[in-house]
């Protein structure tokens, strides 16, 4: 298992943050945003763009120091560049939730399977709430998460931190359409705060998200977000 490391100048910055390396697709730390975009740190070269235009609107999330605020009615990000998530794919996110769901995290529209905070506050795979692919046992509400998912076409993993919180297999064809953060189409606004979000273009196996877990704990932690 190799592992690439990243490392943002400033002292609220240490440690060192070590992810698993090879097939990473997009790396966007939102504490490193500015203006309308949030550049990947991935070297994929895939910005992620606030609001619906690349000028300001009313679509656009607030900064933070720390992250991006969605207001769970209006505000998401797009990602122009990526047509659609690949198959399989990763994904793992730091966020914090208020209010209620069901909530995007990574989205898509059509029947393209993707990441939900569910109206009971749990971790899914969801076809935009029109399918559910997967979801997990434990609820994420009050303090900040890490979530992942993987998924193959099949089978399906949610991982709550470094824990594995569900799995199983759930056949799904998936069409293409270009992903979302904190949102699908026109729908399930996410309602919080994203610190983190990282895509994958092949499984990472849970040795590998708990690794990623750790790294990214301690990471947060020097910034004043405990995970």
């Amino acid at each position: 298992m190799s592992f690439i490391t990243m490392f943002a100048k400033g002292g609220r910055y240490h440690p060192r943050l070590a992810l698993p390396s090879g097939g990473m697709l997009a790396n966007w730390d939102m504490s490193g945003g500015s203006g309308q975009s949030v550049a990947d740190r991935s070297g994929s070269a895939h910005p992620l763009q606030l609001g619906a235009t690349t000028g300001a609107d009313a679509s656009d999330p607030v900064f933070t120091a720390t992250g991006l605020t969605f207001d769970g009615a209006t505000k998401y990000c797009t990602v122009p560049t990526i047509a659609s998530l690949p198959v399989p794919f990763t994904i793992l996110a730091v966020f914090q939730v208020t209010g209620s769901g069901p909530r995007g995290l990574v989205a898509c529209g059509g029947s393209s399977v993707a990441f939900y905070v569910s109206a009971t506050n749990k971790l899914e795979l969801d076809k935009q709430n029109v399918a559910l692919v997967g979801a997990g046992a434990s609820t994420v509400t009050g303090a900040a998460f890490l979530g992942a998912v993987t998924y193959d076409g099949s089978a399906w993993k949610i991982y709550k931190g470094s824990t594995l919180d569900g799995s199983g297999t759930n056949a799904q064809t998936m069409s293409a359409s270009t992903p979302l953060v904190g949102a699908a189409p026109s729908a399930f606004f996410f309602n919080g705060t994203i610190y983190h979000v990282l895509i994958y273009s092949r499984i990472l196996s849970g040795t590998e998200v708990a690794a990623a877990y750790a790294s990214l704990k301690a990471t947060w932690a020097g910034r004043g977000v405990s995970i």
